[in-house]
């Protein structure tokens, strides 16, 4: 599935959860964080404003531009765009959710393969990556947040514009590891931004 599409349509299935009251209980050290099905909304929940194009920007080497979030209905769950200002440019996309829109990511198969992911540090309670791509999931207390773009879908022609990849591995998906986990715990501190504790100074050692 294009990473694009799984982002919108990850938003999609969190509304829905929200509407079906189908999130699962919250385990005991999250339950003062996470609204019950019926609280009311939580609009204190702005997680787009926590990071800025200039925290996206140290990724991509073209501008990149902020563009308006999208959420759902009771602002659980947000959709915080980046935009990479040059023609074919990529979009970086970072899904956030809190309490029960965050627990209906809890268990499922999040990766674009279904393979297991790979385990992060410093990002979060406990975050992976996608085992062949630099893609972040992340969970903290009650918060969850996903980290996904189109690089590997560029066309021909096109130059790899995501910091230390290089096209030719970004359309073959074949990464090398000890750079998936460089740029995906640099990617992480973004979920820090929103978590709002941890590391948030990405480090791009070991990589161009």
């Amino acid at each position: 599935m294009n990473p694009a599409r799984r982002c919108a349509l990850a938003l999609s299935l969190a509304a829905t959860c929200l509407s079906a009251a189908c999130s699962r209980s919250p385990a005991s050290a999250d339950a003062a964080l996470i609204p019950a099905a019926n609280a009311a909304p939580a609009g204190n929940f702005r997680p787009c404003d926590r990071i800025s194009a200039a925290d996206v920007q140290p990724f991509f080497t073209a501008p990149v531009k902020k563009r308006a979030p999208e959420s759902n209905d009771d602002g659980s769950s947000w959709n915080c765009y980046f935009d990479v200002t040059v023609d074919n440019g990529p979009t970086l996309q970072i899904l956030t959710a809190i309490g029960p829109a965050a627990s209906f990511f809890k268990g499922r198969s999040l990766t674009d393969d279904g393979k297991p992911g790979v385990a992060l540090t410093g990002v979060g309670d406990t975050a992976f990556r996608e085992h062949d791509d630099i893609w972040v999931y992340a969970w903290k207390g009650a918060m969850f947040c996903m980290i996904h773009s189109d690089h590997s879908y560029a066309q021909a022609g096109d130059v790899e514009m995501m910091r230390g990849l290089r096209l030719s591995d970004s359309r073959a998906k074949k990464i090398p590891a000890a750079t998936a986990q460089v740029l995906a715990e640099a990617l992480g501190t973004l979920c820090n931004r929103v978590f709002g504790s941890g590391n948030t100074t990405p480090s791009f050692a070991g990589v161009p």
